[in-house]
């Protein structure tokens, strides 16, 4: 076994965080994958993981021998493909994160689209609305709203996303439609929060100035968004939430729209990759077709 194997074995035990489910994801032994560790770290003379009975964790050497093999190894299977043009020949895994709203209702009934051009691809997207470290959890690419400012990241802006105002038929029945923002004091918001327990928005509007802030009670507070959605389709408050998260619901009836007139401001959204000297073919052409994928919903 080579040193590059040795990285690749090392990569994927701290992505899994175990040694056992690092055997079985790549098909062989855990006595292989053991000895790979262990001749990495006697060649380094360092410790890179830490054990216990019931996890496997990067020390702080192993951190930042873990960036810097994800580095060695992007670098040398764009060597060993930078003379393959044809698109059949674009080969690899991409890992992307978004949010699970945009990927279930908008990305992955397109990947057909990408995958039709480049049958070789394979991808995994990982769905959260968490800000997470690309490099320590081995990610391509994000697409994310909102300010990311992680070292070692280049952020592409695509666009805003348009927020609307929207409630449930059941909830409008029970409190009325809102006409303005003296209403919605007698009226409920699902809050939306990354980090639950930190600060409740308010509802938002622009008044021809300037945005603002109304604060409005609530029973419910989410950290997701397709709980966010949920709650709103539930009856349990008024939601302002991304147009083309909903904009199926509203036709359907099962959401309604309401003070149209009174917008928040938009979330701006972008595409997240690592700062790299050389992208991999397969990351490049996943970007490349991601941007006016995107780009498309937020017409």
């Amino acid at each position: 076994m080579n040193v590059i194997d040795r990285m690749k074995i090392f990569i994927k035990v701290a992505n899994v965080q175990s040694f056992t489910k690092a055997a079985d994801e790549m098909n062989i032994p855990r006595s292989t994958v053991s000895t790979a560790i262990q001749e990495l770290e006697n060649a380094l003379t360092i410790r890179l993981l830490q054990r216990t009975t019931r996890q496997v964790s990067l020390t702080y050497e192993g951190q930042k021998y873990f960036e810097r093999c994800q580095e060695i190894i992007n670098d040398v299977e764009e060597a060993q493909n930078m003379f393959l043009h044809r698109p059949e020949q674009v080969k690899g895994k991409v890992r992307i994160d978004m949010a699970a709203s945009l990927a279930s209702g908008s990305i992955i009934p397109k990947l057909s689209e990408i995958l039709a051009k480049h049958p070789q691809l394979e991808i995994e997207i990982s769905c959260t609305d968490q800000t997470i470290d690309l490099v320590r959890n081995g990610i391509d690419c994000a697409i994310r709203t909102g300010p990311i400012s992680q070292a070692g990241t280049i952020e592409k802006m695509l666009g805003e996303v348009r927020l609307v105002n929207c409630a449930s038929p059941s909830y409008l029945k029970k409190f009325g439609t809102p006409k303005s923002i003296k209403d919605l004091s007698h009226h409920q918001l699902v809050f939306y929060s990354q980090v639950l327990g930190g600060r409740k928005w308010g509802f938002e509007y622009f008044d021809g100035k300037e945005y603002r802030e109304v604060k409005m009670n609530g029973v419910i507070t989410v950290n997701n968004t397709d709980a966010f959605r949920s709650a709103c389709v539930s009856g349990l408050g008024i939601a302002q939430i991304p147009y083309h998260g909903v904009k199926n619901l509203i036709d359907s009836g099962k959401l309604v729209e309401i003070l149209p007139d009174l917008k928040a401001e938009p979330l701006k959204i972008r595409i997240v990759y690592s700062e790299r000297r050389l992208m991999a073919d397969r990351v490049r052409t996943i970007i490349k077709w991601l941007e006016p994928t995107i780009q498309k919903l937020l017409v």
